[in-house]
């Protein structure tokens, strides 16, 4: 199990590209990540299910999407390897919430110890994601 600490930056798209820039120049390009996101808007909570060859992740995070300067707590990870579409219908009976869906488009980077994710989701928009994982 892994605990990330991360923040969020909100980007317009000359932003966004410009950061895509600078990174490709700087850091360790860990390549091309989009996913396919299933959510469930909590009290307090968003709980996520990220898609991506075939594998998924739930992620439980404190705060709301949005919500703020996008500053989050800590992440739980627990990586999932079955039918994800039973999953999703588990936590939906279990959280009485129907989830919602996004498609993200990101680049990943690795600049020192830092993980970055420049992004564009439907529901985000362009954004950036700084963490740090611990395992």
């Amino acid at each position: 199990m892994s605990f990330e600490h991360e923040r969020i930056a909100f980007l317009n798209e000359l932003q966004h590209d410009e950061l895509l820039k600078l990174l490709r120049s700087k850091s360790s390009d860990l390549g091309n990540d989009d996913k396919l996101s299933h959510f469930f808007v909590l009290p307090n909570t968003n709980m996520s299910i990220a898609q991506s060859n075939n594998r998924a992740v739930l992620k439980l995070k404190n705060g709301q999407i949005g919500e703020h300067t996008g500053y989050e707590e800590h992440e739980v990870e627990i990586k999932y390897t079955q039918d994800v579409d039973q999953l999703i219908m588990m936590l939906s009976h279990l959280t009485k919430h129907k989830p919602q869906q996004s498609m993200q488009f990101r680049y990943n980077f690795r600049y020192r110890d830092v993980e970055i994710a420049v992004k564009y989701t439907q529901t985000w928009g362009f954004h950036a994601e700084f963490e740090v994982i611990y395992e």
